[in-house]
Order: structure tokens, then C-alpha cells, then sequence
């Protein structure tokens, strides 16, 4: 696992030096995300506050990346060869989780094959190259994940309560990430409903972890703008970006996103503060969808769809092939390992069902945004297992009956 790690370090290593100026910070030409997320770290570092302009507090952006970045920038300063170094690290760190997650329902060796597959994975070896969430995200929701089995395997109160803490903190980097927590709970109180008395404790522990990370940022929110905003205020522009009449008269487009500056009612908008913008465009969007509900099962297909392609809206052609011939094949095996898995009640234990319910609440997002595959691939670790599960299926074809389970398999 030494070695593997360090394989997956010196791998992104080479992608960022192949494709960025490690002296330079992100540019537009990599999103507005990345800027974004910059710009917000080096406020929070130069005692402006969390604002894109000095004075102007936002609560636009989920404040778990930014703050991470800021961290760095207090401690090395403006040298983003430690922000890239940084990146290279969470993927790494994130291939040896993986392990020890897939070993909680596993084999040793079929786990070993998830984190090698998640050491050599394009788009989460790509993410490293970028100021994108996902870095921080992907190792903080395996961590949470983990120690969510770990409970269930060895009934821990320790354990559930780090898990409460990591998805509080991922909720913070990636906001749909709320919705893990109430699926794992339920999960929790079923694992032990022969005596329900015994599992109050750890899901109430679990709870408390996450709103111990979320409700500080919660009540900044509120006293910054007088106002509920639970995380982030970016969430209407999201929904009414995937949900409107571009999406359904452009096969580019059908089932992605468009930005809402084009949209019905975006000069009204930019009048409005952000927390009401943010409250007009799910409006917006919400009305969208009540006048074309004969659309909807077409319109969600192909959200779907779009989650289970390779990334191919880049402009850049040649990283849409290469992302297209590297990345299908690890998508064809997540596919027939999930299928797999329908077959037999053995991959339904409460174990299972913590990273089939984790999993599901991105096909959820994605249905109810758009199907991007970054939303695909925030869950990496968890895809990875699958894979791993249709080539040892694969191989033994021959014994399709010999066990892949990991100790905590069968809870």
C-alpha cells in the first residue's frame, strides 16, 4: 500500500507538471470554480472576510474547500506549488482509503485492486491538476464512509462520531453531500432495529457530528444575511440551469447545463441580493418543471445518461478523446459490477447498502440538476469497489460462487 500510494502521488505529480504552471494560481480558462475558491482563500487569509470582493460577504461558494486552500496560504504563503502538492496528496491519501474501506466488504486483494484502480482513475488523477473541490471532498467522504462501517462491524461510538464529523465537513465542500447523512442514519437504526434502544445512540452521535461541522457556518449565514442559508446560495442557479428550455432544444445540451445569465428573468435577478436570487432562480426552475412535466421522463434519462458518460463538453477535442478511450473502460466495469450486485442479496447488507445509499444520493442530485460526470466522480472510491467486484466476477466465472466478502460483508 506504501508503494501504491506513492505511485498514485508521482502520477498526479506528473499530470500537474505536464499541464499547469505550478507558479500560478487557477485561470478562467479552468472554470470560474477554481477562481472562485481562490479568491475566497486569499480574502479569509488577508483578514477580509469570506467575500469575492472586499466588503461584500458571500455565502455563494461552500466554504469547506476555500477554508482548506486558506490553511495553506497561512501556512506557506502565496506559493501554489503547496496547493498542487496538496492535491496530489488527497489523491493519494484518497487511493489508501479506498483500501480500507473495500477491505470492510472485501477481500483483502479485491480491495488492494479498488485502490489501485483509484490510483490510476483519469478523472480523479485530472482533478489534482485543478482548484476543484473534489480533492478535499473524495478522501472526506471515504473517511466518513469508512468509519461508518467500521461502527457497524465493531459497534464503535468513536468511529460514528468521526464519520458525523467527515460528512459534516464534505457537506461544507460539496452541499449535496446533506443527503448522505439522513440515508446512513436510517441505515444505522435499521442495522440494529431487533433493538432499537442500542441504535438511538450512534445515529443521534452521528447526527450530532455533522451539525456540530454545519450550524457555525449556518448561523454566519444567518447574521451575514439576515436570512436561512444552510451552506450555499448557489443551489437555485444549479436547478434552474438544468431544468429551463435550452436543455430540451439542444442536443448539446439536452440533460446538462447552461448558465442562468441567458435565462428568462436573469436581468431581474441581478437587481436581488444573492440569497433571493438564489431563492427566485429554484423559483424559476420549479415552475419550469410543473409546465413541462410530458418532458420530464426524457429530460431525466437523459441526465442520467449524461452521468454514466465520459466528460466530453470540453472544447478541448483531444482531452475529450483521451478522456473518452482512458475512461469508458473503468465505466463499463462500474456498470457490470453494480449489475452484479443486483443478483444476489449477499451485496445488501446494511454494510453494503452505506455505499449503495451514498452512491444514490448523486443519481438523486444529478436527476434533480443535471447529469454532469464531475458529480459522477466526487464518488470515485465508491465506483472503484464496483469495478473491482465485476473483475474478480469476471475472472471467476468459472467459481462464480467464491466469496469476495470482507469481514464487515455480512452486518
Amino acid at each position: 500500500m506504501v508503494v501504491l500510494i506513492t505511485v498514485a502521488f508521482l502520477l498526479r505529480l506528473a499530470a500537474v507538471v505536464a499541464l499547469r504552471d505550478v507558479r500560478q494560481g487557477p485561470s478562467d480558462r479552468q472554470g470560474s470554480d477554481g477562481v472562485q475558491f481562490n479568491t475566497l482563500a486569499l480574502q479569509v487569509a488577508n483578514g477580509n472576510g469570506y467575500s469575492l470582493r472586499t466588503g461584500h460577504p458571500t455565502s455563494f461558494r461552500a466554504p469547506g474547500f476555500p477554508l482548506f486552500l486558506c490553511g495553506l496560504r497561512m501556512a506557506f504563503g502565496q506559493d501554489y506549488r503547496a496547493a498542487y502538492l496538496a492535491f496530489c496528496l488527497l489523491g493519494a491519501l484518497a487511493c489508501g482509503l479506498t483500501y480500507l474501506l473495500a477491505r470492510e466488504v472485501l477481500t483483502d486483494s479485491t480491495a488492494r485492486l479498488a485502490a489501485v484502480f483509484v490510483a490510476v482513475y483519469p478523472p480523479h488523477v485530472y482533478f489534482a491538476t485543478e482548484f476543484a473541490s473534489e480533492n478535499l471532498f473524495v478522501p472526506v467522504l471515504t473517511l466518513g464512509l469508512w468509519m461508518t462501517l467500521v461502527h457497524l462491524r465493531t459497534g464503535s461510538i468513536t468511529s460514528i462520531g468521526i464519520a458525523g464529523l467527515a460528512l459534516g465537513w464534505g457537506a461544507l465542500t460539496r452541499p449535496f453531500a446533506v443527503l448522505i447523512s439522513p440515508v446512513l442514519i436510517g441505515i444505522v437504526l435499521w442495522s440494529r432495529r431487533k433493538s432499537i434502544r442500542d441504535a438511538i445512540a450512534p445515529a443521534a452521535l452521528l447526527l450530532c457530528g455533522f451539525l456540530v461541522v454545519v450550524l457555525p457556518w449556518t448561523v454566519r449565514n444567518y447574521v451575514v444575511h439576515g436570512k436561512l442559508v444552510w451552506i450555499a446560495t448557489n443551489g437555485g442557479s444549479t436547478f434552474y440551469g438544468g431544468n429551463n428550455d435550452w436543455v430540451i432544444s439542444s442536443i448539446r445540451h439536452y440533460g446538462g447545463w447552461v448558465s442562468t445569465r441567458g435565462l428568462p428573468g436573469a436581468s431581474e435577478d441581478l437587481a436581488k441580493d444573492e440569497v433571493e436570487r438564489d431563492r427566485s432562480q429554484w423559483r424559476r426552475g420549479k415552475q419550469w418543471v410543473q409546465s413541462h412535466i410530458r418532458w420530464m421522463p426524457a429530460l431525466l434519462a437523459a441526465k442520467y445518461v449524461r452521468l454514466w458518460l465520459p466528460d466530453i463538453d470540453s472544447p478541448n477535442r483531444a482531452y475529450v478523446w483521451l478522456n473518452v478511450v482512458c475512461t469508458t473502460p473503468f465505466l463499463l466495469l462500474i456498470l457490470a459490477g453494480q449489475l452484479r450486485m443486483t443478483r444476489s442479496a449477499q451485496w445488501w447488507s446494511p454494510s453494503w447498502l452505506v455505499l449503495h445509499g451514498a452512491g444514490a444520493t448523486t443519481a438523486v442530485m444529478a436527476l434533480i440538476t443535471w447529469g454532469s460526470p464531475r458529480f459522477r466522480d466526487v464518488n470515485a472510491t465508491l465506483l472503484m469497489v464496483y469495478a473491482a467486484v465485476a473483475v474478480v466476477w469476471i475472472a471467476r466465472r468459472g467459481n462464480p460462487d467464491r466469496s469476495t466478502a470482507g469481514p464487515s460483508a455480512a452486518r
